[in-house]
């Protein structure tokens, strides 16, 4: 079935959240080969909400204190 459209850029997953019954993340990951997970899992949600890319752990941490200094100026 994942053969007839392009998966990659039309599933995503959804946790389904707050509900208790629902497939964890990793479980859910394992219905897809191995070379679909990241676009399943995150990057068609990344570019569809246009959400920036995965930041360095210290690049994300100055870009937090940045936007916390920006927001006291104002």
């Amino acid at each position: 079935m994942l053969d007839m459209f392009d998966v990659g850029r039309m599933v995503m997953f959804s946790s389904d959240f707050p509900h208790w019954d629902g497939d964890t993340p990793d479980f859910a990951a394992r219905a897809f080969p191995a070379d679909l997970r990241p676009r399943v899992m995150r990057e068609t949600a990344r570019e569809l909400y246009k959400l920036p890319a995965r930041a360095a752990a210290g690049e994300a941490a100055s870009a937090a204190e940045a936007g916390l200094a920006e927001a006291r100026d104002d």
